[in-house]
Order: C-alpha cells, then structure tokens, then sequence
C-alpha cells in the first residue's frame, strides 16, 4: 500500500520550511481575526481571505518577519499554503531559492517523494513585475507541491503551497491573488 500524505504530515514539512526563518503554523481553521493585518516594515496586507482560502494563523508579524497560513477545503481535499515574509540578509535570490529547494529534498523520506522542475517565473503585482523562482515536488502519489520566491525591495516573499494533483490551479491562484502593497520597492521591473 503506497504511503500517502495526511494533512497533519503535509502540515509538518510546512514547519519544517517554516522553522529556515522560525515560524509555526497550528492549525487548520479560520483565523478568529477577520482583519486584514498589514506587515510592520512592508505594510503588505494580509487579509483574511485570498480569493477561496481562508487565513488560519499569522505568525510572527515583526518588521524583519512575517507568515500567514492558510487554507481551501474541496471536495474533501485540502490545499495549504502559506505567504513568508522575511528580510534577505545578504543573500541573493538563487542562494535562498536552492536553500529552500534543498531543505524540501533532504527532509521528505517518503519513497514517492520526487523534485520535479525549477523555473524562473514572473509575478504580476498592480503594473509591476517581478522575477521569481518556482520549485515544483511530487510529495506523494497524488499530492504536490510549490514553492516560490520572489524579492520585494529588502525582503524575500516566499509562498508554499501543496495540493492534490486536480487542485492545482486553485493552489496556483492563490499565489497569483494574493496582493502585495502599492509601494515601488527597488527590485520591481
């Protein structure tokens, strides 16, 4: 019988990316909070839905960090994802996206677990464009995953999202809906 991944398990590997810039996501239901919360230092808003997900916890909303988790229940399936929002500290795109990238590979032991493709992916926020990385997983046999990362002025954005096979355009729209702030940040083309 081939090894699936439960919410809890996909949940865990979402802690475990989420500890490389200590966070920790706790559950799975709507946040109590229905306020949009802006990032101290960004002033990126993080509502309480983006587009079908729901927000269920923000973490860590300081000037240097922030995360928000969140997530879609369909047809008895669920996608989680999570926006990270954290300062670069020197290092550069491709050095924190293979970072990432590695961490996923060396954590998942599963057999079905697979590195599927990288690419360089553009991201429209307002009339702006950024360029941005893209890893995609097979996590299981019927579970994926993406990760995402872009600059914005100092800091990182980095999306998480991982999704039954023919939830995946849902699980891509939440990362194309989620909506930055209107400030120019210096990385913008």
């Amino acid at each position: 019988m081939q090894k699936k991944h439960s919410i809890a398990n996909r949940m865990l590997l979402g802690l475990f990316i989420a500890c490389l810039v200590g966070c920790q996501p706790t559950n799975l239901s709507p946040d109590n909070n229905t306020d949009t919360i802006l990032m101290k230092g960004t002033e990126i808003p993080i509502p309480f839905q983006v587009g079908i997900f729901a927000r269920s916890v923000i973490k860590d909303n300081s000037p240097t960090l922030l995360s928000a988790y969140y997530f879609l229940e369909k047809g008895g399936d669920t996608v989680t994802s999570y926006i990270h929002v954290y300062e670069k500290d020197g290092l550069t795109l491709e050095e924190k996206f293979e970072s990432l990238k590695n961490a996923i590979q060396s954590e998942d032991d599963d057999p079905e677990f697979r590195f599927i493709a990288a690419y360089d992916v553009p991201l429209s926020q307002g009339e702006k464009l950024y360029q941005g990385k893209k890893g995609f997983f097979r996590m299981s046999d019927h579970i994926f995953a993406n990760i995402y990362l872009f600059e914005y002025g100092d800091y990182f954005v980095e999306y998480y999202t991982d999704f039954p096979r023919d939830l995946e355009r849902e699980a891509e729209a939440f990362v194309n809906d989620f909506a930055w702030s209107s400030e120019t940040p210096a990385q913008a083309e």
